[in-house]
């Protein structure tokens, strides 16, 4: 429907949309498009329209004629107004805290041509957000996810006991609010008798159990037990930012005994959330939760055990900040902030405790740099740079004042990310071709403490001692205003951070397995400094082997930082892909000191938000030659 449309249908029914105007446009090219309205004399005030549409064709006329065409379409628009009187049924229940009241409805229909269109105005209480926006910023916590699950849970079971059936917990037909989520009633659940609106679905079908829609009347413990599973596949989502089934990218989503089971989680989360989840999501209705309270029984579980752990945590954190081990509070801080998600800002006592911990990592900072000397300008290089033969070919490996070395990586062709069955693979790791088409500069090793200190006057990295080790506790917005300074200073190229192709490119130097050498994880002491051999700490650069491009400490050592933004993979092949700097999210590759094999493959990506700093998170350079 038209926006125009809209309006004059609002002026014209009065009084119901009388004192109401559309301000802003939000999603409009959806299958139904929400809007936002507010009143002339108050324009604080504000609610939500969502339109609804759908069409259909007449059936074939029993007899010739117009008059015979006209009826069968005006028994088409019969049949829509019908259908739609059904789907705004569950807009007119008593309220209830996770479900949105219509404050106003109204059905707009009309034939067009022979057959009919049909839409579904409803006026709701304003929210700032949808899920689906909520998560293109930031993904969920655990703790969060798992709170969510309990309201939508529980506005499943307040539509099921008034026999509302064909619930859909889609991302944009759940609203946030400071108070938790709150279904959508019109856009997100359609019962079964309005056949021509679920279709709209779409691909948000996803969200949708496998198992056909049943025509025998309503059925409380089938409806409770779809709902469950519509409920899973928006928990996972939340946490992952992805549907759980390995057919995501196909072309039509799958059904019935096509669909998959779950993929694993690629996050850390507990033992407890998983089960609760991917028994939801069991393509058996049997299989599934019999009740709403054993379903609420594993949430609530799980909530108890991450709030146990939180406090944990921050005992943990505590007691090492008393003891003065700085290292055992700032892995116990990082572990805080992946339990809290986006809540640690919300959190005093985390918030007091991170900046305890600041001051004493300041402390030793200032220990540890008073004396150091200004940092002397950068002189542009020599002409002549010291050359090397690397197995892309025969060219020149170039050195600035700084004595950061670049090797030449060469345009070419690779598979990134891993296959299905690659051990110990993550969800977001989808494989994909990939061609790099110009050619760049790669530094042949992390940038290290001396060559930090000289562009930015001090060192912020806790594991000092040797200027050889790589810097670290930088975030990624600190590494941009180093390449800012380096770029002032050296005009001879331009210097960046590669992109998450680039560097797997580089990492992989040709081949596709799970580390640069191959696939022995009992050789990958050879290559990386991690958690079984770092022994708690940074080293020096390049000290273990290099890859077969000459690049060393590609895995471990410390996490580099990389160009892009968080987003998923993009399906089908791609030409020199950077994902968008949206969200407060950026990738790091590689792994570090303090993880284990699975963290150092090839294809390990891994989100911090850009101005994280940590022990274990580094970079280095691309540089693009004049």
């Amino acid at each position: 429907m038209e926006l125009e449309h809209i309006k004059d249908f609002l002026r014209e029914h009065e009084p119901l949309w009388e004192a109401w105007q559309i301000q802003v446009e939000v999603n409009d090219r959806a299958a139904a498009p929400l809007f936002v309205l507010f009143n002339p004399e108050q324009p604080e005030v504000r609610s939500l329209l969502r339109v609804v549409g759908a069409a259909k064709a007449p059936p074939p006329p029993g007899e010739e004629g117009a008059e015979a065409e006209e009826a069968a379409s005006r028994a088409c628009e019969d049949s829509l107004r019908n259908e739609a009187a059904v789907v705004l049924e569950p807009a007119s229940l008593p309220p209830h805290p996770a479900v949105a009241a219509a404050r106003d409805m109204d059905i707009l229909a009309e034939r067009v041509g022979k057959g009919a269109a049909c839409y579904i105005l409803v006026r709701m209480d304003y929210y700032p957000a949808t899920l689906e926006e909520v998560l293109e910023e930031s993904l969920l916590s655990e703790e969060e996810a798992a709170e969510f699950g309990l309201s939508l849970l529980s506005g499943l079971e307040h539509l099921v006991e008034y026999e509302i059936g064909g619930v859909c917990f889609r991302a944009d037909a759940v609203f946030v609010s400071d108070d938790g989520p709150v279904m959508d009633p019109v856009w997100g659940v359609f019962p079964s008798e309005a056949q021509s609106w679920r279709q709209s679905f779409g691909e948000h079908s996803r969200f949708m159990a496998p198992e056909p829609v049943g025509d025998s009347g309503f059925d409380a413990t089938a409806e409770l037990k779809t709902g469950m599973y519509s409920l899973g596949a928006l928990l996972y989502l939340t946490v992952e930012g992805k549907l759980p089934f390995s057919e995501e990218d196909s072309e039509e989503p799958p059904s019935g005994e096509e669909r998959d089971s779950p993929v694993s989680f690629g996050r850390s989360v507990s033992r407890k959330f998983q089960e609760v989840v991917f028994r939801c999501l069991d393509p058996d209705p049997d299989r599934r939760f019999e009740t709403v309270g054993q379903m609420r029984s594993g949430l609530e579980e799980t909530l108890a055990s991450i709030r146990r752990s939180v406090k944990e945590q921050k005992r943990t954190l505590r007691s090492a900040l008393e003891k003065g081990d700085v290292r055992k509070a700032a892995l116990a801080r990082i572990k805080l902030g992946l339990l809290l998600g986006r809540r640690t800002g919300q959190d005093s006592e985390f918030t007091a405790l991170s900046r305890n911990l600041d001051k004493v990592l300041e402390k030793e900072d200032a220990a540890e740099t008073s004396g150091t000397a200004e940092p002397e300008p950068l002189q542009p290089r020599a002409k002549k740079g010291a050359r090397s033969k690397t197995v892309k070919g025969s060219a020149e490996v170039w050195t600035n004042s700084l004595g950061m070395t670049f090797v030449p990586i060469l345009p070419g062709k690779f598979l990134m990310g891993s296959p299905d069955d690659e051990p110990g693979r993550f969800g977001n790791e989808s494989l994909h071709p990939v061609e790099l088409t110009g050619r760049f500069d790669l530094q042949k090793t992390l940038v290290t403490q001396g060559q930090w200190t000289a562009v930015m006057g001090a060192n912020p990295s806790h594991f000092q001692g040797e200027e050889e080790r790589p810097v670290e506790k930088v975030s990624w917005m600190d590494c941009q205003e180093f390449i800012r300074r380096l770029n002032e200073r050296d005009s001879s190229g331009a210097y960046r951070l590669p992109t998450e192709a680039e560097w797997e490119y580089a990492c992989r130097a040709g081949g596709s397995t799970l580390f640069c050498y191959g696939d022995n994880e009992e050789l990958l002491g050879e290559y990386a400094w991690y958690e079984a051999n770092a022994e708690g700490s940074t080293h020096a650069v390049a000290l273990k082997k290099p890859n077969a491009w000459g690049l060393f400490d590609m895995h471990g050592n410390v996490m580099e930082w990389v160009l892009d933004g968080r987003s998923e993979y993009p399906k089908g092949s791609v030409k020199d892909p950077v994902a968008p700097l949206k969200g407060p999210l950026r990738m790091a590759r590689g792994g570090s000191w303090s993880n284990g094999r699975r963290f150092l493959r090839c294809a390990f990506r891994f989100p911090c938000l850009a101005d994280f700093r940590n022990v274990d998170l580094g970079f280095r350079l691309v540089r693009i030659s004049n």
